[in-house]
């Protein structure tokens, strides 16, 4: 799997960006702002900071960090889940561009439709 995912990366970084930037370019539908938006909501930075703000009491008072919950372990388990879905998604938009971009340039050189 690893020399597959350095394949990959090589395969991505030698293209050159006028390549990989056509008019209808794939990876434009990536929208990073709305997946951060989708990842990300109050509640669960509310829940991140809430520990990590128990966490630096706890060590103010030479404590051990805070333990989440069973209800916070659920719910950052939850969040971690929806993140390992929407990166998988986000890797095949770009498995897809780069596809389609590595076989635009085979065609281009053997000159067949």
């Amino acid at each position: 799997m690893r020399r597959l995912f350095a394949c990959l990366l090589a395969t991505i970084l030698g293209m050159s960006s006028q390549t990989l930037r056509a008019e209808d370019d794939p990876l434009d539908r990536l929208e990073p702002d709305r997946m951060i938006g989708r990842l990300l909501s109050d509640d669960m930075l509310s829940l991140m900071f809430g520990l990590v703000r128990r966490s630096l009491a706890a060590a103010g008072e030479g404590g051990e960090p805070a333990v989440p919950t069973a209800e916070e372990r659920q719910r950052l388990e939850q969040a971690a889940t929806a993140v390992r879905g929407e990166v998988l998604r986000t890797m095949g938009t770009v498995l897809g561009a780069v596809e389609a971009e590595a076989r635009k340039s085979l065609r281009e050189e053997l000159g067949s439709p």
